[in-house]
């Protein structure tokens, strides 16, 4: 039972998603619209954008005229109806249907919808925008909510499959399923992770490759024994890693970050080997690395920045990190758990504020596990090299982002805007130090409280989820009564998606969930001993 639960949660996580995608409205969910029109586009002429020369506008009409319409369109300065206020709702009719629902239907003809107006689309690379378009296709003959509804299903399926690297992920550092089932759970149920992963963003690929490239460092820079046989095993995990590099290549730039964190899983497998296959090692990396900026130099940019052009603000990459670090604590860390509406909505003050104590016992718990490691000179373990490497991930990748912003904000005097979900791509490091961190605060002696401790984090991150699920559904509906929430929420939404289905999606979720942690908590280890070999200690 205990290894069938993992698919219990991919089933849950599932439900789950299904109901953040039927509850959000049209063009709600992060960049949208943008990231629609490129499906869109490649759904109706059968290339992108970018594959031929003088293709200026790819944002279509029927598109243009629906985000009017719904006040999401943005005006020269990137804003629209409901940016800066969270307060405003587009009128609701008493019935199923929306006021101007039927005036966005009828743009489902082929001169609004090969017609294009504007230059908006993502432009992003390839991969992602040709999944979402194999729904697009089957539904071609359909209104755009049915059309927009189902791509965003390619998202749900690609945030699944990323809860199970994570979990596979925590089964290179936990020897017993319950620390994984933890980690995949937490990452499951963010907030923030939830809402993106139900929307039409290329996002969702980047965050399921990225984490496919930490499971493929772990396995083979970073891996004792393989499951496979020897020559096997290593060709897969390096066909693993592999997929993931060329993947993320044609999702999104942010790709060459993953060059210094394989770089990074290389160098700390060199610390377990002898002096002489260490050097031999660290030679070979150093002719790749020197090869790849032969060869890419050229191409190596910041993007928007011109060294040749005087800086508009007087700041030093200190005064930039301080400037940042406030921003980091003010607005990114609450960001990162959850906010909705157009930037406009963040979930309650006092959740963040637990939020952030959890964070700072569990970095104080992080320092305490690694000063004790050390004290026992047990640092270079290959448990700890790992939980080092993942760490260190999420840090490289953090850094990267903020190096980039830096160079955006000294061209354009402003930041680009450092979101929470910026960083989703390393989020099994950060839910891993949050876990990690919380247990190393309770000594080895008092394992009922270790115990204790999994099951109430368990339970907050219920709680948690459905608190997430309230503040985005009471930012766009009247929550009760319920034939009036049910009303306007199925107004803007294809057939499938109106009455009781969301009602019914919920029940199948929250019913689902509680079975699920019913089953979790009853096969919780209640020994000492099964603790102790929990956490892989001896």
């Amino acid at each position: 039972m205990k290894k069938k639960l993992i698919v219990f949660l991919l089933a849950v996580h599932f439900f789950k998603e299904l109901v953040w995608l039927a509850l959000i409205p049209l063009w709600h969910f992060p960049d949208e619209e943008q990231h629609f029109a490129q499906v869109a586009f490649y759904g109706e002429k059968g290339y992108f954008p970018e594959q031929k020369e003088g293709v200026k506008l790819d944002v279509s009409r029927e598109i243009d005229v629906s985000s009017e319409i719904l006040g999401t369109k943005r005006d020269v300065r990137g804003h629209n109806k409901f940016t800066y206020h969270p307060e405003y709702r587009l009128p609701y009719s008493k019935g199923e249907t929306g006021i101007f629902e039927e005036e966005i239907k009828v743009l489902n003809v082929q001169e609004d919808r090969q017609e294009m107006v504007k230059r908006e689309a993502a432009r992003y690379g390839p991969v992602y925008y040709f999944l979402s378009a194999l729904p697009y296709r089957v539904f071609y003959q359909t209104d755009l909510f049915t059309r927009v509804f189902t791509s965003r299903f390619i998202s749900v399926l690609l945030s699944t499959l990323t809860v199970f690297l994570v979990y596979l992920i925590g089964g290179q550092v936990f020897k017993r399923e319950f620390l994984k089932m933890a980690l995949s759970f937490l990452v499951s149920f963010q907030p923030m992770f939830s809402f993106v992963s139900a929307g039409v963003n290329s996002d969702n690929l980047f965050n399921l490759v990225f984490t496919l490239i930490l499971y493929g460092c772990l396995r083979i820079f970073l891996m004792k024994n393989s499951s496979l046989p020897k020559d096997r095993g290593r060709v897969f995990d390096f066909f693993l890693l592999a997929t993931g590099l060329i993947i993320g290549f044609y999702t999104k730039k942010q790709i060459f970050i993953a060059l210094p964190i394989v770089a990074f899983a290389f160098l700390l497998s060199q610390l377990r080997k002898g002096k002489k296959a260490r050097k031999k090692g660290l030679a070979v990396l150093g002719i790749i690395v020197f090869l790849f900026f032969l060869f890419s130099w050229g191409r190596l940019k910041i993007p928007d920045y011109d060294p040749s052009r005087p800086s508009r603000l007087a700041e030093s990459f200190g005064q930039y990190i301080f400037w940042h670090l406030k921003h980091t604590v003010a607005e990114t860390i609450p960001w990162y758990w959850g906010v909705f509406n157009w930037l406009g909505v963040t979930l309650p003050g006092w959740v963040n504020r637990l939020q952030a104590r959890l964070l700072i016992l569990a970095l104080i718990g992080i320092l305490i596990y690694f000063w004790h490691q050390i004290k026992k000179k047990k640092i270079l373990s290959l448990k700890n090299l790992r939980i080092i490497f993942l760490f260190g991930s999420a840090f490289i990748y953090y850094a990267a982002i903020i190096i980039w912003d830096y160079f955006f904000r000294q061209s354009h005097s402003f930041s680009f805007g450092m979101q929470g979900r910026y960083f989703f791509p390393t989020i099994a490091s950060h839910l891993l130090f949050l876990i990690w961190g919380l247990l190393s605060l309770i000594p080895e002696k008092i394992k009922r409280f270790r115990q204790g401790l999994i099951k109430v984090l368990i339970g907050w991150w219920f709680i948690f989820q459905l608190i997430g699920l309230q503040t985005a559904a009471r930012a766009y509906y009247q929550l009760w009564p319920l034939a009036t929430f049910l009303n306007q929420v199925s107004q803007y939404k294809p057939l499938f998606l109106k009455g009781f289905t969301l009602l019914g999606l919920f029940l199948v979720f929250f019913i689902s969930s509680l079975v699920f942690l019913a089953v979790y908590f009853i096969n919780f280890p209640r020994s000492s001993r099964g603790f102790r070999a929990w956490l892989g200690r001896k």
